[in-house]
């Protein structure tokens, strides 16, 4: 299935209005999905066919990916704060570093310098648990 901004938008916040049918790990049965399926096909796709729950629960399954991605590039120092609109903010002095997180990390990749539209919402989802030393 081909996704838009504003399809992934929906679906999340079908998901939000139904936080509380989460599992484990933020996750959802497929009876969840296959009504954000029923949801979403109260509008037209943009582009493709319909979304059925499986590539609902698919399209949740790597936007919590990226979200874990986007969580690890937050939670490291050194880079200045996450920008909604410009990433990690990466510049000539701290390359080096996020050279060497992005070889640890190739999903970060996208993320050097450019944001994700979709964070806001996956954090209302998905509350954040920082993690490290003296937390």
């Amino acid at each position: 299935a081909q996704w838009n901004i504003a399809e992934t938008q929906r679906l999340l916040d079908f998901l939000f209005e139904r936080r509380s049918e989460a599992g484990e790990g933020f996750s959802f049965k497929l009876k969840t999905f296959n009504a954000a399926s029923d949801h979403l096909a109260t509008v037209p796709p943009a582009r493709g066919g319909a979304k059925d729950g499986k590539s609902c629960q698919s399209k949740y399954t790597w936007l919590k990916g990226v979200n874990d991605i986007i969580q690890k590039i937050k939670d490291h120092t050194g880079w200045g704060p996450w920008s909604d609109e410009h990433g990690a903010g990466i510049t000539p002095s701290t390359s080096d570093s996020w050279d060497k997180f992005v070889a640890h990390y190739p999903k970060a990749k996208p993320f050097r310098n450019d944001g994700w539209p979709f964070l806001e919402k996956m954090e209302r989802l998905i509350p954040y648990k920082p993690k490290g030393t003296n937390v």
